[in-house]
Order: C-alpha cells, then sequence, then structure tokens
C-alpha cells in the first residue's frame, strides 16, 4: 500500500472580538478548561476569555507561565491538567508560552487552543514547540502530533502590545521568506511543498509594502489594516507554510544561527525575530545571492530591525560569537541543503553581512 500525505491546517479567527467564537468551537471538545499564559499576557487578554466563556464554559485553572519553554516546564503543566480535570487547555500570550501549553497538550492527550497577545512568532498554529534547558539555551524541537484545533487572534489585543514584537514577528517571515527555497532546491516536490513555496515567496514582497506602516499603526496602538494584515502574516502565512511543507525543507541557516546565538549573553535581549532577520541575510550572503541579501538588509533598516549583530550587542570578533556562528552548520535544519556547507562559510557570509550593514 502507497503512503498518503497528510495535511492539518488550523481554523483561526481574527478581529477585535475573535475570543467570542472560541465557545462555539471548543464546546465540543469538553466544557472545562485550563488556561495557561505569560503574566503580561494573561493581563491582557484574560478578562477577554472569561467575558466569552460566562455562562457557557468553566475555566478549571488559570497558570502563569515563567520563564522557557521545556519539557519540564510542559510536564508540570500537564500534570496540572489532568489534576484540575481540564478537557481543554487554552494557551495565552507568546511564542514560549504557546509552545509550552502544545507540548503540554500533546502530553496530556488534551486538545489545544491558542490566544496569542503578540504576533512575533506563528507559534499560535503550528504543529511544533520549541525547546529550552534550565539555562535558556535553545535544547531542541519537540514535533507534536497535530497543531491547535484554532487560534483566537484578537487584533486589539495585539495593538497594545509593544511594536517591538510585531517588528520581531516580521523579522521572522523574512527567514520563512527564504529558508523553504533554499532547503528544497533540487528537491522532488509535493503538491503540499509546492504550496507552501508559493506562500513563502510572497512574504518579503508583503513584508516590503506594509511592514512599515503597520508599525506605524501598533507603534499608535491602532489595529488598522496594515497592522492586522501584518500579524495574520506573522501568524497565519507563516504557520502555514511550516504545516504544508515537509519539515525538513521548513527552515535552513536563518533559524539556525538564531538557536546557536540565542545562549549568548551579549544576546539575551535580542528577540528570535531578530535574530532570524539576520540569518536571513547571512543565508543569502552565502548563497550567492548577495543583492538580495542588500535588499533584507535595506528592509531591517527600514523596519527599524538591528541589522548587524553589532547592533544587537554582539562583537562578531569574540570567540564565543564566532564558535556560535559556526556551530549553526550542525543545527538539525541544516541537515538538508542543496549543497555542503562548511562552518567558514557560515562564518564568511556574517563577516560580509556585518560590513554590508554599516554601509546601507
Amino acid at each position: 500500500m502507497e503512503p498518503f500525505d497528510a495535511v492539518r491546517l488550523p481554523v483561526w479567527f481574527a478581529g477585535g472580538r475573535a475570543y467570542e467564537a472560541f465557545p462555539r468551537e471548543a464546546r465540543p471538545f469538553g466544557g472545562r478548561l485550563l488556561l495557561a499564559g505569560g503574566r503580561r499576557a494573561l493581563k491582557a487578554g484574560r478578562g477577554r476569555l472569561e467575558a466569552a466563556i460566562q455562562g457557557r464554559m468553566a475555566l478549571a485553572e488559570t497558570r502563569t507561565l515563567e520563564g522557557c519553554c521545556s519539557m519540564a516546564e510542559a510536564e508540570a503543566l500537564a500534570d496540572a491538567a489532568r489534576g484540575c480535570g481540564a478537557e481543554l487547555l487554552c494557551g495565552m500570550g507568546g511564542g514560549r508560552a504557546l509552545d509550552t501549553v502544545k507540548a503540554a497538550g500533546d502530553l496530556a492527550g488534551l486538545p489545544v487552543f491558542t490566544f496569542p497577545t503578540i504576533a512575533a512568532t506563528c507559534a499560535a498554529v503550528t504543529a511544533l514547540s520549541v525547546m529550552h534547558g534550565e539555562d535558556g539555551a535553545f535544547s531542541a524541537l519537540y514535533p507534536l502530533k497535530r497543531p491547535p484545533v484554532a487560534a483566537f487572534i484578537d487584533t486589539a489585543v495585539l495593538a497594545a502590545a509593544p511594536a517591538r514584537y510585531l517588528r520581531a514577528g516580521l523579522g521572522d517571515s523574512l527567514g520563512k521568506g527564504v529558508e523553504p527555497a533554499f532547503s528544497s532546491r533540487g528537491r522532488a516536490l509535493r503538491h503540499s511543498d509546492a504550496l507552501a513555496l508559493s506562500m513563502a515567496g510572497g512574504l518579503i514582497g508583503e513584508v516590503e509594502r506594509q511592514g512599515p506602516e503597520a508599525l506605524r499603526q501598533a507603534e499608535e496602538g491602532r489595529a488598522g489594516e496594515a497592522l492586522t494584515d501584518m500579524a495574520l502574516l506573522n501568524i497565519v502565512s507563516v504557520g502555514c507554510v511550516s504545516l504544508l511543507i515537509r519539515e525538513e525543507y521548513n527552515c535552513a541557516l536563518a533559524h539556525s544561527l538564531s538557536y546557536t546565538l540565542e545562549g549568548l549573553p551579549q544576546l539575551k535581549g535580542s528577540l528570535h525575530g531578530e535574530l532570524v532577520a539576520w540569518g536571513a541575510a547571512v543565508q543569502l550572503q552565502m548563497d550567492g545571492q548577495g543583492e538580495e541579501a542588500l535588499r533584507v538588509l535595506r528592509l531591517l533598516r527600514a523596519l527599524g530591525i538591528p541589522a548587524s549583530l553589532a547592533a544587537m550587542g554582539a562583537d562578531l570578533g569574540e570567540e564565543a560569537v564566532s564558535r556560535a556562528i559556526r556551530a549553526a552548520a550542525f543545527q538539525s535544519d541544516m541537515a538538508t541543503v542543496p549543497y555542503p556547507v562548511s562552518p567558514e562559510m557560515i562564518l564568511a557570509a556574517a563577516q560580509a553581512v556585518e560590513r554590508a550593514a554599516g554601509e546601507v
């Protein structure tokens, strides 16, 4: 018997009243929920969710998540869900909180619903959790059996969040705009792969077209059309690329660099999407696409995203930094690439991007 392809895409609701759709969508799975999220996220969205479920569902427990997504944190949350008799899990917050809740749902065998309060990543819709160690450094990618059942994207909540998170999300989208085409080059593509590549190919152009205006609206706290479109691009479009394409083609050098660099003390204040955006320029430079690398660097300047490691507080000349860059060659996301990539190739491309960043 020939194997078959299976694609699961999430349902999403977006707008200033998105949470109101939750009871109808969730009720078939049960009426008792556990809500978990970051402290600021719960402050931003819990009241809206409670209003949406009042008299219709029971909030069994609310748990505040601290720190990074780790297996220990996910296991503790799964135990809490079992302990309070929750029939479904709700995650509220950014990527780390949502990844924790998704992993907990996978461990506990419970359906997961997400409520992103920032538009910095696609975690609200993907079937993957990024796990970290106790020191906060990247540990492993944890594939899930399925994506969340549905995501509820309240644009008023997103507009009230600091604009830096939307900006970082745009940077993450730039990475997804270049990585799948690189990883899948020369490979036989399935229908879902080709569909994902078609979506990914339009991400950079959309960020160029609406990104600056979306950030202006974010600075004003206004959920205008541009902010809404770019939030959905960061969360849904990028997430659908990840769900449609085979995992070995999903990411490449941009994300590999973010994982090896994010544990450095010098870059502790940098967001995931900022590192991915810089890594996208490095990948293009390494791949001989110097003009496209410059295009990305110019776009980073226009969006206010740091265009160099120096701007993020790290010196490429430091041994720890250069060692982390070279280590990207051995990340799992670099297992499927169109030609052998050495640590020296990555370091040389990073040095070229650092020089170019000072000139754009």
